[in-house]
């Protein structure tokens, strides 16, 4: 099997295994914000007036679920190549996603005329793709 190996000996996250957690923090961020789009869509949390700069429309489904899956494809890539590079990627990982989330809640606000629930629920996506990718993706790899 192929491992990723940081400059620790302490620290192995194999390549399969990172690949297939990675599948299913993808699937679970996928059901969990769908979910959640569909319960505040169906409130009018999305209304179709708001138009999304990026897409030119208002929001869907599709492009949640895409943002889902590619902010996991993103975080996989990241602790890959931190297992490659650091003496400590599981913690390196965890504190970079917290940055990230951070800086996440930033995107929302480039939304011109963004109501507040639609602006706390898509914030409140990017906390579910952020905890299930720092808690699901590392596993049980352990740092000295």
């Amino acid at each position: 099997m192929t491992s990723l190996h940081s400059a620790s000996p302490q620290t192995r996250i194999h390549a399969r295994q990172l690949l297939t957690r990675a599948a299913l923090t993808a699937m679970l961020a996928v059901l969990l914000n769908g979910t959640l789009y569909a319960a505040t869509a169906a409130r009018g949390v999305f209304p179709p007036d708001v138009i999304i700069p990026a897409a030119g429309r208002p929001m869907s489904f599709p492009p949640v679920m895409l943002a889902s899956v590619l902010g996991v494809i993103g975080a996989t890539l990241t602790l890959a190549l931190l297992a490659r590079l650091t003496r400590h990627p599981i913690r390196n990982f965890r504190v970079l996603g917290g940055v990230i989330l951070l800086a996440s809640f930033v995107t929302p606000f480039s939304i011109p005329n963004i109501p507040i629930p639609m602006l706390l629920t898509l914030d409140a996506m990017h906390v579910i793709v952020a905890v299930l990718c720092l808690t699901l993706l590392p596993g049980r790899a352990k740092e000295a």
